[in-house]
């Protein structure tokens, strides 16, 4: 089976870490001997490229004979949309949406960057995006309905490489990123200048706890870094104003970290009762009030709840080799 990728979500140099359950599915379905084919577009370095990437598109689906398309965005929906009067009858379409603003009750705040945001975070947007797909999968399962949609889904939230997210000695892993044995350390798995990773908000829930610790950020690490930093620290942080299926939290459980994440996207099905994973409110009180429970807490068990939901990787594309197989017949 042949397959083509389209995306706008892929690991960059500037962004190593952009996309990265994208590839880990791409170098999955190439392990369970899958032909895959990627077509990228970096709509992050300039937005014009979903337009000048469209007869590059074309071209690519001129020159092989696919069995179906995988679609990773809103956005590669409507490219292919674009593409379909010159290209003419096309493979099936399976599209994934990852989109979790539509969940998000903060959408206005957010969108002060500049109008683009408006139409970033259109519903109606994602809405018609999933109806011209063939088949829907959701990474979670109220993303859909969010939008409007009222069509049949399948819910597959990305997996876990649990090879390269696994538990590590601290101290080593300390050591070996030069960071001091003695001291508390919260890692925040994200770029602390992305306004709706909620940094600002970590910083004040330590302000008023009085908490003394020190804040790991990942800024733009290298993917293969993250088990060490995750390992390293006493805890792992999350406070995002919206996620869908928060990768960061699921690489963290595997890693036997206790955390601490606000109630965004599946994050309340994927702890249920797991020792050492702590919901917090989108409160600097509620925050400070969990780090200090995290900080206590003896015994996380993330990684035998991970493997429980069967949300390692290879669990996840073998129920997508079977999406892809059903839609392909």
């Amino acid at each position: 089976m042949r397959i083509l990728v389209v995306t706008n979500m892929y690991p960059t140099e500037e962004d190593p870490s952009y996309g990265i359950f994208v590839r880990d599915h791409v170098e999955s379905l190439r392990a369970h001997r899958i032909t895959v084919d990627v077509f990228f577009t970096n709509g992050r370095e300039s937005r014009s490229a979903y337009i000048s990437r469209l007869a590059a598109l074309a071209k690519t689906l001129r020159g092989e004979e696919y069995a179906l398309i995988h679609a990773q965005h809103s956005y590669c929906m409507f490219q292919l949309a674009a593409v379909r009067p010159v290209v003419g009858a096309m493979p099936p379409v399976v599209f994934t949406i990852h989109e979790g603003e539509a969940l998000s009750t903060h959408r206005s705040t957010l969108w002060q960057d500049s109008f683009l945001k408006v139409f970033a975070y259109s519903k109606r947007i994602k809405k018609y995006a999933l109806r011209m797909a063939d088949k829907v999968v959701s990474v979670e399962e109220r993303l859909p309905r969010a939008v409007g949609f009222t069509g049949a889904f399948s819910v597959i939230p990305p997996g876990v490489d649990t090879s390269l997210f696994r538990p590590m000695d601290r101290m080593q892993c300390r050591s070996s990123l030069g960071l001091p044995a003695a001291e508390k350390i919260a890692f925040f798995p994200a770029d602390p200048s992305r306004l709706g990773k909620g940094f600002a908000l970590l910083q004040k829930a330590l302000d008023c706890s009085g908490i003394n610790i020190r804040v790991v950020a990942a800024g733009r690490l290298q993917h293969e870094a993250m088990p060490k930093y995750m390992n390293a620290a006493d805890i792992v942080v999350q406070t995002s104003a919206f996620e869908a299926s928060p990768m960061v939290v699921k690489e963290a459980m595997a890693c036997n970290r206790p955390i601490v994440c606000t109630d965004v996207g599946d994050v309340r099905a994927l702890f249920g009762r797991t020792g050492g994973c702590f919901i917090a409110l989108v409160d600097p009180r509620d925050i400070g009030e969990k780090i200090s429970m995290a900080l206590g807490s003896i015994g996380a068990q993330g990684r035998s709840r991970l493997l429980e939901l069967g949300l390692d990787l290879g669990h996840t594309t073998r129920k997508y080799l079977d999406v892809y197989k059903a839609i392909a017949a």
